[in-house]
């Protein structure tokens, strides 16, 4: 019986327990008009906006484009997250693909502090 609690006390203390919570946040956003090289944009099919967790990019959404021309403004994306518990901001960005799947370049990083609610929700 020693034996099992000094196995389990072990195992406790060993076993690091990551603290995660979910969220959303809105994001205000405009689509682009024209591709990296100046030409007009003709096909573009959708933005994908990302976040950071743990330093890695993570896909929140993909967002249909307004038309294949782009050029949608003043847009509002609630975009979902999950990170670790001791986050204060976090970081997101976009990329827009068109209809044969290339992604842009990444938009400009924004943080976005995150504010919990006692019991920890937003």
């Amino acid at each position: 019986m020693i034996k099992l609690f000094l196995t389990l006390l072990i195992t406790l203390f060993l076993t690091s327990t990551v603290y995660a919570f979910s969220g959303t946040v809105i994001l205000h956003y405009e689509e682009p008009t024209t591709n990296v090289n100046g030409t007009a944009l003709d096909n573009l099919d959708h933005i994908s906006i990302y976040y950071f967790k743990d330093n890695a990019p993570v896909k929140a959404m993909d967002i249909p484009a307004t038309k294949p021309t782009g050029g949608g403004k003043n847009l509002t994306a609630t975009v979902p997250f999950t990170v670790a518990d001791n986050i204060v901001n976090i970081s997101f960005f976009a990329t827009a693909l068109n209809s044969a799947g290339v992604e842009s370049y990444r938009s400009t990083i924004i943080k976005k502090p995150v504010v919990k609610a006692v019991g920890g929700g937003l």
